[in-house]
């Protein structure tokens, strides 16, 4: 008895194949020599399944696998023509706001990340970016950014360039600020020294910087002391002093005068004296005593 058959119809007359199989199913099938539409019907009548070939550059073969797979698998090939059955990729949820940079906030969930972009501009922490990249720091004690060097990293751990790509700014593996407005310096290794009761270290330094951008400490220091000059004859002068622990003599000294200690035909001028001592001298031009104010006296020595 035959409980059903399958007709397989092609378009080209002529040539018709009757298989039996077994004493259930038939197929009948009219093979042409070239078609790019194979038609499936069950019994020869009623609704089929039309199976359409593309349009092929190439000749390629598939081989499929040799059994079935399990529930919800997917074909997958492995590049050339082996077919195998894979598991499908499970489904990811996901809800968020336009605009927003998506992330996972677990393993098959997808949200609203921190990232935001409208297109030309990315914003991480804000939404109204006006750069490029725009960083907005929400809290005092978060840092705004950090790099961190490979071991034993010789290139620049930032560097910012201008249009044709040259390097106008940077920052070197070690730290240095090595490069601005396409000027290269080369700093200090360490900082100032400490200062020393025996004449040559102040404790603090400007930098100095020459002609080949080599930056150096020029040892500088300002201390300050209230000095209160004694009645001056004409045509004389007094003398205080000012510890400057550091100072050496031939040190340069500069005298910071306080506008209450001015007085008419008459000036202040400093020197190291002795180690650690500055002098400060009230010279009185006029032809009448003088008699300075109480005030504080600033001095800087530069080493």
């Amino acid at each position: 008895m035959i409980l059903g058959s399958i007709t397989i119809r092609l378009a080209i007359p002529g040539l018709w194949l009757l298989l039996w199989l077994g004493t259930t199913v038939h197929v009948r099938a009219q093979v042409p020599l070239y078609t790019r539409e194979l038609h499936i019907q069950h019994n020869g009548s009623g609704s089929s399944l039309k199976i359409t070939l593309p349009t092929l550059s190439s000749s390629y073969s598939l081989a499929f696998p040799s059994g079935q797979g399990a529930s919800g698998s997917v074909l997958s090939n492995d590049g050339t023509g082996n077919l195998s059955w894979t598991s499908a990729l499970s489904s990811i949820g996901s809800s968020g706001s336009s605009n927003y940079i998506p992330m996972f906030t677990s393993s098959s969930t997808v949200a609203n990340s921190s990232m935001y972009q409208n297109g030309t501009s990315v914003g991480l922490g804000n939404t109204v970016p006006g750069a490029r990249l725009h960083v907005t720091i929400d809290s005092a004690a978060k840092k705004g950014l950090i790099i961190r060097g490979a071991a034993l990293a010789s290139a620049n751990l930032l560097e910012l360039q201008d249009n044709t790509g040259a390097s106008v700014f940077q920052v070197s593996s070690n730290g240095d600020l090595s490069r601005i407005r396409n000027v290269s310096y080369t700093w200090p290794t360490a900082l100032p020294a400490v200062a020393s009761t025996n004449g040559t270290q102040l404790g603090e330094a400007v930098a100095s910087v020459n002609s080949s951008g080599t930056i150096s400490w020029r040892q500088l220091t300002v201390a300050s002391a209230t000095l209160d000059f004694p009645i001056t004859a004409t045509r004389t002068s007094s003398d205080l002093t000012i510890t400057v622990n550091g100072a050496a003599t031939g040190d340069m000294v500069v005298v910071g005068v306080p506008n209450a200690a001015v007085l008419i035909n008459s000036c202040y001028t400093g020197w190291v004296s002795a180690d650690n001592t500055v002098t400060v001298r009230f010279n009185n031009y006029d032809n009448a005593e003088k008699n300075p104010a109480s005030a504080t006296f600033k001095v800087t020595v530069i080493k």
